[in-house]
Formats: structure tokens, sequence, C-alpha cells
């Protein structure tokens, strides 16, 4: 899959009818694997996948003709009572076949316990409502994912589920993904590539080792780098030694022991 974004220009109507231009010719090529947009609060993130998705309107974006999409939100929205009704109302709402199985299947795909079918969403956790809303868009088996800020006020432990989870879609199920993110431990651990928003623009896209040995130029557009990659810097920089970018940090203590011989 590939997805051209040429010269896009969009900007909002404020309440006292001045514009505020959110990107100015924005040029964009997503391809097959885990993208993410990174960028300071108010670049634009939200925006570029409510145009990506279509809720809002733009004529600069090109894609495959019967591209599905699945939007998840970083704080999820439903309109049913049940875990069960929610998934339904999704097959519904995107003309897929009602089915039993397909309900079973989704809530283990994302790690559901089936017990919980039939629960009320109101008394789910957190991490569970995060991942109902997962659920609701794998039901109708898109094949271009959007999440925004999905790891917001998760652990460790479970961001590490949701990380496997997402790879698990990608290389079983060639999905493709655009994440926006704060969260850049996040995006170190899982990203193909990364494109960083800056001034109404992008100013740097590449795989996430290539962005984020970038520290000083990141810096000039108000993004911190992961805090594994800022100590394989450090040492680069200080001590002159290659450590090797790392997604883990068990990996980097293997590295950092090896160079200690």
């Amino acid at each position: 899959m590939e997805i051209n974004i040429k010269n896009l220009s969009y900007s909002y109507k404020k309440v006292n009818y001045q514009e505020r231009i959110i990107f100015n010719k924005l040029n964009m090529n997503l391809k097959d694997g885990i993208n993410f947009v990174i960028g300071a609060n108010g670049t634009g993130k939200t925006t570029l996948l409510n145009l990506v998705s279509g809720e809002l309107k733009t004529e600069s974006i090109e894609m495959p003709k019967r591209v599905k999409i699945g939007f998840i939100k970083g704080n999820p929205e439903f309109v049913a009572e049940t875990v069960r009704e929610e998934l339904i109302n999704s097959m519904l709402e995107h003309n897929y076949q009602v089915s039993e199985k397909r309900i079973i299947d989704v809530l283990l795909m994302v790690g559901i316990d089936i017990e919980k079918i039939d629960t009320s969403i109101k008394s789910l956790s957190l991490f569970d409502k995060k991942l109902l809303s997962l659920a609701s868009a794998l039901i109708y088996n898109p094949n271009l994912i959007l999440i925004d800020n999905f790891t917001e006020e998760l652990d460790d432990f479970n961001k590490n589920k949701i990380i496997k989870l997402i790879k698990m879609l990608k290389t079983r199920y060639n999905k493709t993904f655009l994440i926006a993110s704060n969260d850049l431990e996040f995006v170190n651990k899982i990203a193909d590539k990364v494109f960083v928003l800056y001034d109404k623009k992008v100013v740097m896209h590449g795989n996430k080792y290539d962005v984020f040995k970038c520290d000083d130029k990141l810096k000039k557009y108000n993004v911190d780098v992961p805090n594994i990659i800022k100590f394989e810097n450090m040492v680069l920089k200080t001590k002159n030694i290659r450590l090797g970018y790392r997604d883990e940090i068990n990996d980097l203590i293997k590295d950092i022991y090896r160079h200690s011989y």
C-alpha cells in the first residue's frame, strides 16, 4: 500500500473567524509497515489523522481504491451498552456481515477475556476500553489503521502488550499503520518510519534511527529523543564509542558489556 500526501494545506476557522493555518504544502509518502508522526503539541498530528481518515475533507491525499480504514482514537468513544453490542454495531456500520465467530475471534485477537463479552463497557478498565476500540476497528478488517495517542495513561506492562499486538497485526495480517504519538519510548520500540511535524509541514522523515540520532536538530523542532537513544548518542559524543541503536534496554546492556572487554 502507498499513500501520497501532496501539497496539503489546511486551516481552521476560529470563533472570531480568524484563520489558523495547520498545514502549508505538507508532503508525505506512506508505505507498508508502522509509520509514526511525531511533533510538539499543536503541530497537527491529530488533524493529519482526521484528514487521512476522511473525517476532515481534502483533495491532497491519494490512496489506492477500496482502502478500508480503521481509526482508533486516544479517548475511546462507544455507542453501545455492552462489548458484544459495540462490536455488532461496528460490523453493521461498515456493512460487514454480523458473525458470532467473528466477535469471539477479534476479542481473542486483542486479548479481551471472552467472559466480558456481555459486560457493560462502563465497567471495563481503561486498558480494556482501549482494546475494545481496537477490536471495533479490526472486526471489519481494515487494511490501514490510524491510531491517535493510544498509550496515554498506560503502564509499561500494558504498553508492551500493545506493542506485541501491533507487531503481530503487521507481520501476520499485513496491516499498515499511521500512528500519532507523544510517547517516544513507544515510538522507538515499534516504528518502521518516523515523520516529524514542525511549522506546518514535515521537516524530517526516515527510519527511527536516522531520525533520532539527530538529537541536536530535533531540539530545534521541540522534539526530544527516547531515553535509550539519548544515552547512546551521549556515549558516542563523549567516549567516541558507537554502541549501535537498540530498541530494548536489555540489548543495550549486552552492547555495553561487550565494549567493556
